[in-house]
């Protein structure tokens, strides 16, 4: 009787884990449409861009579009891009800001690495422990 009982709480264990697997399968699944969305909306925008261009490139208004450029590089960077040389903290600080986006959470970060040392230290274990409390 005493291995059943074990062999049940095993069992009900293994089955929360494949649940905890699954839903954060399904999220991930979620994730990759959403950014399949918005590659497909920026390939349209940058299309876009072109026939501006190529517009004042064709009407030899070469000030205009020094002057459109201009603007979409200001645009650029108010997106606040993460790159900070490790391609997982990128990852996780894209998704995190992703999912604080669609909750309606503002987020704002500096990241500041030098090199891939961010991670031999003990800063790596707190900087795991603030994406662990971002559900």
């Amino acid at each position: 009787m005493h291995n059943e009982i074990n062999k049940q709480a095993l069992l009900k264990r293994q089955l929360s884990e494949l649940n905890a697997i699954q839903k954060m399968q399904e999220e991930n699944l979620l994730n990759l449409e959403d950014k399949n969305k918005e590659n497909r909306q920026l390939l349209h925008d940058v299309k876009h861009y072109f026939l501006i261009l190529k517009g004042y490139i064709l009407n030899e208004e070469k000030q205009k579009g020094l002057d459109y450029i201009d603007g979409l590089l200001e645009e650029i960077e108010e997106k606040h891009f993460t790159l900070t040389g490790n391609g997982i903290i990128d990852t996780l600080l894209s998704f995190k800001s992703m999912q604080a986006k669609k909750k309606g959470i503002v987020i704002h970060y500096s990241v500041f690495f030098s090199g891939n040392k961010c991670c031999r230290n003990r800063y790596c274990l707190d900087f795991s422990q603030c994406f662990g409390q971002c559900h």
